[in-house]
């Protein structure tokens, strides 16, 4: 497996990407889906391999509580904030908002290295999908096993 660096990359890259971030966002609103976990089977795709049942559940078991009690709180203080600024100033409000973007991210960062930095076998499979369908051929094996991803928060 490359480096958790690569898989940090790739992620930023295919995230950036047209449509991807809506899409993610909404699986994440809508369905509760851990869009690390989701961008982190993508990635797999891309490597030539498919993440089975066991992988998935192992990479969840590692990520959940990081995911729950780090990631989860970061992200709807950061919601708050862009809603309301809490009795302060408008201005400081979106800079310290700015600071738990940050602080998210790099959350988000740490939650993606742990599932990679897993050193779990995956069970290979050497279907090729073209770049174009690495989103959609992550989101169907996650979709195959929903339950291994969704969080309750």
């Amino acid at each position: 497996m490359p480096d958790n660096s690569a898989l940090w990359e790739w992620t930023v890259d295919v995230y950036g990407r047209d449509g991807v971030a809506e899409r993610s966002l909404w699986f994440q609103d809508e369905r509760a889906a851990n869009v690390r976990l989701m961008l982190f089977i993508c990635w797999a795709v891309t490597q030539g391999v498919a993440p089975d049942r066991a992988l998935l559940a192992r990479a969840r078991q590692i990520t959940t509580l990081w995911h729950k009690e780090v990631v989860v709180p970061l992200r709807r203080l950061r919601g708050a904030l862009k809603a309301d600024s809490k009795g302060i100033p408008v201005e400081l409000a979106r800079r310290f908002r700015d600071e738990v973007k940050s602080l998210e991210l790099e959350a988000e960062r740490v939650e993606l290295g742990m599932t990679a930095g897993t050193g779990l076998v995956f069970s290979v499979h050497r279907e090729f999908f073209p770049d174009g369908h690495v989103l959609l051929a992550g989101l169907l094996i996650q979709w195959r096993d929903l339950s291994l991803i969704h969080i309750s928060e």
